[in-house]
């Protein structure tokens, strides 16, 4: 029975930080759009227009950097 006098406060006080947290969080916008990261994973992104810089294909780059330490070795 004397741990109650330990438990009951203690408990208390984690449903208020809970309850505060709580708070927060809807306070701050984290439960504004819930919808979002399920529709992403279904729907996936919008392709992105393709970079000039980047290399045609991994195949491509592989490929060229063989031919170089091929180079290197003869």
């Amino acid at each position: 029975m004397e741990i109650l006098i330990l438990m009951v406060p203690m408990t208390v006080i984690l449903v208020g930080i809970a309850i505060l947290a709580f708070n927060w969080a809807v306070d701050h916008g984290q439960y504004e759009d819930v919808d979002k990261g399920a529709n992403d994973a279904l729907f996936g992104e919008p392709d992105l227009p393709d970079r000039q810089d980047e290399p045609q294909s991994t195949t491509q780059t592989k490929q060229e950097e063989k031919k170089e330490t091929d180079d290197d070795k003869a």
